[in-house]
């Protein structure tokens, strides 16, 4: 195929969630490192200390999943159609299938084999030497290069092109990115959850489009970014979050589109009572103290002001404090009210379906779960996280003996890593840690009755006497049985 009818290929299939905007976060991956950056037109984009900073002009417009190659001064991208460490350099690599003949016995790392120097290196890269042909430098001037293996030709060249060839693979945020990101930087920000967990819990949940979900999250929006994602416009997320605003700057690196962003809903967890009851109630009494709290520091600092104020200005300051007084009683008014109607309007939303509860939090689960717990349609799914053991385990007690779900599991995840070559498949020799425990199952009525008798067993009891108990019964329909024996026993000795 030719270059012209593929570029057109290209071009054509591209979308416009795929381009890089202005005003997106975008992740840049160099050198198995993750880079997490908002592209603004006019801005510069901090790569690392070794690689300084580009504009972000040179990503705006680039199609996801690009790849570039960043010169050694660190100031110019070249595009790249694809990038594999074995394709790029395969006028290096042996093309011979069998290796049997070579091992690397003979090699012996005493720093003698490399004619060039570091001064040589340094001299190249202040040229503006490309980075592939310091690599290939590099290699011609190895003595032991053309004794190696196969394989260890191209871990070699693998450990040469990360140090002097700077690739930048252009990534879209996504649960799998954020996540793989945020893990590697501050596992601790995302409350240690690893992407395969996350992936546990949106399959054990079903999350999926046009369903309505309860989320409760101290991940920094990590979750909710995931539930989010995955629903959709259609659908809706609900978020319970601790205090007065919700944490959820995660969120904001989705790129969601707007119809999905708006989607998304934020509640405090303190005002719960007030959807919980027909009737908008008051605030909580913590709030109500802080807001007391704020009014006793506002008085008292109207006070020191009208103390330090001149006798002659008294009579206007009177007048402009009345003013000021009834702005701010208006302004509390109005947004008491805008409060209320916004808690009329999740009271809406929760009264409808709610097809599945998913907690991701440090602190103990267990009173806020049996608090949202009613709003959860039966035959629901409810999913818990916690970097703890002991919290679930005490949860699954209590949802146990309460018998109002089913299928319930109390799991621990882990994940292990393979490497997937050609003759050299195996598992990689460190693995993660443990990422926390899950907690799930179905929500089902603890208030529904035992199974009853088959209609047939209700006609015979039917037939009884009215003081013939079921013993009775039994005994004398075993007598029947007797007699009915006996009489065929008799015929019998006849014949």
């Amino acid at each position: 195929m030719s270059s012209e009818p593929q570029d057109k290929l290209l071009f054509t299939t591209k979308r416009e969630a795929d381009i890089v905007k202005d005003g997106d976060t975008v992740i840049l991956e160099v050198n198995e490192s993750y880079i997490l950056a908002d592209i603004r037109s006019g801005k510069q984009v901090q790569l690392n200390r070794k690689l300084g900073s580009i504009p972000s002009s040179e990503l705006i417009g680039q199609s996801y999943g690009s790849y570039f190659q960043l010169d050694q001064k660190g100031k110019k991208l070249s595009p790249l159609p694809s990038f594999r460490p074995r394709e790029f350099f395969q006028e290096l690599l042996s093309n011979e299938t069998d290796s049997s003949n070579k091992d690397n016995r003979k090699l012996i790392d005493n720093n003698t084999a490399q004619k060039l120097d570091a001064e040589e290196i340094k001299t190249l890269k202040e040229k503006g030497v490309d980075g592939k042909d310091i690599v290939m430098a590099l290699v011609n001037n190895s003595s032991t290069f053309a004794d190696k293996t196969e394989f260890s030709k191209e871990k070699y060249i693998i450990k040469k092109q990360k140090k002097h060839l700077h690739i930048l693979h252009l990534l879209r945020p996504s649960s799998l990115t954020l996540t793989q990101v945020y893990w590697q930087k501050s596992p601790r920000k995302i409350n240690f959850l690893r992407v395969d967990t996350l992936a546990h819990m949106l399959v054990y949940a079903n999350i999926r489009s046009n369903t309505q979900v309860l989320v409760v999250e101290d991940c920094g929006g990590l979750l909710l970014g995931s539930v989010a994602e995955r629903i959709g416009a259609g659908g809706r997320v609900i978020n319970i979050h601790f205090g007065k605003t919700s944490s959820s700057g995660i969120l904001q690196k989705f790129n969601l589109p707007p119809d999905v962003a708006q989607s998304v809903y934020h509640f405090p967890s303190f005002r719960l009572d007030e959807i919980l009851q027909d009737v908008p109630q008051e605030i909580k009494q913590g709030e109500e103290d802080q807001q007391m709290s704020e009014t006793k520091v506002v008085e008292l600092g109207e006070e020191k002001s009208e103390a330090s104020k001149p006798a002659n200005e008294e009579g206007q300051s009177e007048g402009g404090e009345q003013q000021k007084t009834a702005g701010q009683g208006k302004d509390k008014e109005d947004l008491k009210e805008s409060k209320q109607n916004y808690a009329k309007k999740i009271r809406s939303f929760v009264s409808q379906p709610i097809h599945a509860l998913v907690m991701c939090t440090s602190s103990q689960p267990a009173e806020l779960f049996f608090r949202l717990f009613p709003f959860l349609s039966l035959s629901s799914p409810f999913v818990i996280y916690s970097s703890y053991l002991e919290p679930l385990s005490q949860l699954y007690d209590e949802i146990y003996k309460k018998k109002i779900a089913v299928h319930l599991n109390l799991s621990e995840t882990w994940m292990r890593e393979y490497q997937v070559e050609a003759n050299r498949t195996h598992p990689d020799v460190n693995m993660s840690n443990a990422s926390g425990y899950l907690l799930y199952g179905y929500k089902v009525d603890s208030a529904t009755p035992p199974v009853t008798s088959t209609s047939s067993s209700s006609s015979s009891n039917a037939k009884r006497k009215p003081n013939e108990t079921e013993g009775d019964s039994n005994e004398g329909k075993g007598g029947e049985d007797a007699a009915a024996d006996a009489e065929q026993a008799k015929k019998k000795h006849r014949t």
